[in-house]
């Protein structure tokens, strides 16, 4: 492989990590903190952000259990996302928030030293 092959594949990697990383704290800082202040306003228990966990994922659970955000924010995320993500036969892929939900469960964005047993990671290794 060339020297060019190696910085896209490096670089390609880089940018799928750092937007994974700013998902993941957005879900954490924005998502939790809303739950406070939900919690604060309605004394109801409010839906967990979890650190390790996209947007997506965190809107497709909260469809699924009703919570009215989720509801709101689900298909506009999967709108959004159709517009260019493509599933393996090239057709728009209509259910992204419920595929990050199935690749979070699965564990596939980890790097395989942390997991010998998940599905393949999201770089298809």
């Amino acid at each position: 492989m060339s020297r060019l092959t190696h910085t896209r594949e490096a670089a390609a990697a880089w940018w799928l990590q750092t937007w994974l990383a700013i998902d993941q704290l957005a879900n954490a800082f924005i998502l939790g903190l809303l739950a406070i202040v939900m919690a604060l306003a309605t004394a109801a228990k409010q839906e967990v952000a979890y650190c390790d966990e996209t947007l997506s994922a965190h809107c497709w659970r909260a469809y699924e259990r009703g919570r009215p955000w989720g509801r709101l924010f689900m298909p506009m995320l999967d709108g959004a996302f159709s517009l260019w993500q493509r599933d393996e036969q090239g057709n728009r892929v209509r259910n992204h928030c419920e595929r990050a939900f199935q690749s979070e469960k699965a564990r596939r964005h980890l790097p395989r030293a942390y997991s010998e047993t998940r599905g393949e990671d999201i770089n298809g290794r």
